[in-house]
């Protein structure tokens, strides 16, 4: 999703404006004309839902036009919260590339969304939803009012759930894609320097993914590897054991992902643990040197037949996950807790008119049995594919119902290594194209500067977001 084409979407924004304008002062819209509309809700207003809305109207070569669009819908975007962040740039704050985690939350009121004619951007409680009645199709939200709908769009996201291992939530583990935990990850990167300075006995530092599915495939790797970095910037590398444990084998990109990534943990003398899934923590106090960290943990894995323990003196993870609670009470989830779609369309197993995009959904690539990312560009990508569907099954319904044929990424995963890594091109298309044959396919390739790749990533979609000019970019 190349920075030109941003730029040529935030050209139509501008000139639909403008257009819908003229056309509204010689057209006035009639009560009648808007009980004609088909009416969309969309829940989440981030990655996966700013892709359906750019899909659902925004216009391209061929398709129908942004005006006409917005005479056939009528749509309610819909965030529990009012700002926005990138979760790509919160190691950018613990790593001391921006002062404060502040600098990487933008609010959502500035969002191009806002301006687009026929949507209604609901924010903050008046966003927050309550329930969903799939037999009435109805969304309450927090204030009481209720939304029909003829399209449900949904794309809330995950919220944490540690208690599927027992003791997690209150060990003291920081969850590294977590928002509110960004200040006391600094903070203990910083004891933790701190203390390697000084101490008479190696100090053990443990990245572990606790369970699957989680935020961003490679996130772990990069964050094991910007400790090492932080800690060998402060001269005290030597004075630590690093691990990362997986619970199963390596999490993306088969073979040759594993071994460009394990060769380059190698390289840096982090122990990587695989089929390590971790069955309970418990809190460790922190004793003479090591009172200061506040992560210490206790940690017991399962490895195949047998169990296993690790003393963490810092202990980092990703934590379980789970949809939010209107979306387990609605009906709509599978015993793990997610939501079914299919892999072209994103449809909602067995019910009609609802789709699901980015982390609450759950779909696999039949061909090897593996999950489809779900996070991020593929979540834009997965919300502008089901926007486009709708549009076309709307606006020409004696046409074949449009479907994606093509699903690439880009991550530029950081490897510390003085700013090293890896570019990841995950290419999905022939699944999307040939959902019981096509296989996914991973291109992997080193880079020098793999931040300065990644800020360049995340300012594209701040710009797509946001609008040139109408934020302040990553640098």
């Amino acid at each position: 999703f190349s920075l030109e084409k941003r730029k040529e979407q935030e050209r139509d924004i501008d000139r639909c404006l403008i257009f819908s304008t003229i056309e509204n002062c010689f057209s006035p819209t009639t009560d009648k004309m808007k009980e004609d509309k088909h009416k969309v809700v969309v829940v989440g207003a981030s990655f996966g839902g700013q892709g359906f809305v750019h899909g659902l109207l925004l216009p391209e070569d061929g398709e129908v036009s942004h005006t006409a669009s917005e005479q056939h819908f009528s749509v309610n975007l819909l965030d529990c919260r009012e700002s926005f962040y990138l979760g790509a740039a919160l190691q950018y704050v613990w790593t001391n590339r921006v002062s404060n985690k502040d600098e990487v939350s933008y609010a959502m009121s500035k969002m191009r969304s806002n301006t687009l004619p026929g949507v209604e951007f609901r924010k903050g409680d008046k966003g927050t939803v309550n329930a969903i009645n799939v037999e009435n199709k109805s969304v309450t939200l927090k204030d009481g009012s209720v939304l029909d709908y003829d399209s449900l769009i949904l794309a809330p996201g995950v919220i944490p759930n540690p208690q599927i291992v027992p003791g997690l939530a209150e060990s003291g583990a920081i969850d590294v894609c977590a928002w509110d935990q960004v200040d006391r990850f600094n903070s203990e990167i910083k004891a933790l320097i701190s203390l390697a300075s000084v101490s008479s006995k190696p100090i053990h530092v443990v990245m572990s993914i606790t369970r699957t599915p989680y935020t961003c495939p490679p996130l772990p790797f990069e964050v094991i590897s910007l400790i090492d970095n932080e800690l060998r910037s402060a001269g005290v590398r030597s004075s630590c054991h690093l691990f990362i444990t997986v619970p199963q084998g390596f999490p993306f990109g088969g073979p040759p992902a594993e071994k460009k990534f394990c060769d380059q943990l190698k390289e840096m003398d982090i122990e990587y643990l695989d089929h390590h899934k971790i069955i309970s923590v418990e809190r460790k106090e922190g004793k003479g040197e090591n009172d200061s960290l506040t992560s210490s943990s206790i940690l017991k894995y399962q490895v195949k037949d047998e169990e296993t323990s690790i003393v963490a003196d810092a202990f980092f993870c990703t934590f379980p996950q789970r949809p939010p609670d209107f979306v387990q009470d609605s009906g709509l989830a599978n015993k793990m807790g997610f939501i079914t779609v299919d892999l072209q369309t994103n449809k909602a197993e067995g019910v009609e008119d609802i789709y699901v995009v980015g982390d609450c959904c759950s779909t696999i690539f039949p061909s090897v049995g593996k999950p489809h990312p779900k996070a991020g560009q593929f979540a834009y990508d997965m919300g502008l594919a089901v926007g486009k569907l709708i549009k076309s099954k709307v606006v020409s319904p004696e046409s074949t119902p449009l479907l994606p044929t093509s699903r690439k990424g880009i991550c530029a995963a950081e490897c510390g290594l003085g700013g090293k890594g890896l570019i990841v091109k995950p290419n999905f298309s022939e699944c999307i194209q040939n959902p019981k044959e096509g296989k996914p396919q991973f291109a992997l390739e080193p880079t020098p500067d793999a931040s300065q790749r990644k800020v360049k990533w995340m300012n594209g979609f701040l710009e797509t977001f946001f609008g040139e000019g109408n934020f302040k970019p990553m640098i």
